[in-house]
């Protein structure tokens, strides 16, 4: 059986493409990896085809996000802001100033809070964009062959292959290369308002989140 992988931004996924890429013909084969799609796409396309995919805390996502598309998605990549980014980043320099504004007392702070949330890519996003609500994943449980968890990512990876008899040890993978994370001069600590603030902006994002990690939890035990 092949599987297709989904990758959701900012939970690990440049990682996860370069193992698979960099294994073998004869195991490489076995994956169709996909961009930045949407679950409900990659199971219309390809049904016959099992999804497995990395998830993330809904408020580290955001950081990383936020910080990510700060830098033009430098060092990995290089993508330069859209219009509606730089307009964002001209208001809003950390992720917490973004965060904190999103309560601001002053309706025209406020309002430009939640306007960046909506043009800044990746935060724009999140999970719920790629995986829709819980309702649709338990519809569609049976199209998902794995969840991993971005904070054990290399963990995960490790058991899913395992499951699989993919051998990983085969990957050539430069260990600079192994990692899209945050710089150490990345802005990344979010104060209790923000922190609060980013918890309901994306509540149903972390609802989606939740059922991930049960649906990750159950798959681990029963293996």
């Amino acid at each position: 059986m092949r599987y297709q992988f989904l990758h959701i931004g900012k939970t690990g996924g440049t990682l996860v493409r370069r193992v698979l890429r960099s294994l073998p013909e004869e195991h490489r084969a076995r994956f169709h990896i996909l961009g930045h799609v949407s679950f409900p796409r990659a199971i219309e396309a390809r049904p016959e085809m099992p999804v497995f995919f990395c998830v993330r805390r809904p408020e580290t996502l955001f950081v990383s996000a936020f910080n990510s598309r700060l830098r033009a998605g430098q060092p990995t990549y290089n993508r330069p802001w859209t219009w509606r980014e730089r307009v964002a980043f001209s208001n809003f320099k950390t992720p917490n100033e973004l965060a904190e504004s999103l309560s601001a007392g002053k309706p025209e702070l406020k309002a430009s809070a939640e306007q960046a949330m909506g043009q800044i890519n990746h935060v724009r996003q999140g999970l719920r964009w790629y995986l829709r609500n819980v309702e649709f994943l338990e519809r569609h449980r049976n199209d998902i062959a794995f969840v991993m968890l971005q904070e054990q990512l290399e963990q995960d990876l490790h058991a899913f292959a395992t499951w699989l008899d993919v051998p990983l040890e085969l990957a050539q993978v430069p260990p600079t290369e192994r990692f899209h994370e945050s710089l150490p001069e990345d802005e990344t600590v979010l104060s209790d308002a923000g922190l609060a603030n980013i918890k309901r902006w994306y509540r149903p994002h972390r609802e989606i989140y939740e059922w991930c990690v049960e649906f990750h939890d159950r798959m681990l035990h029963k293996g």
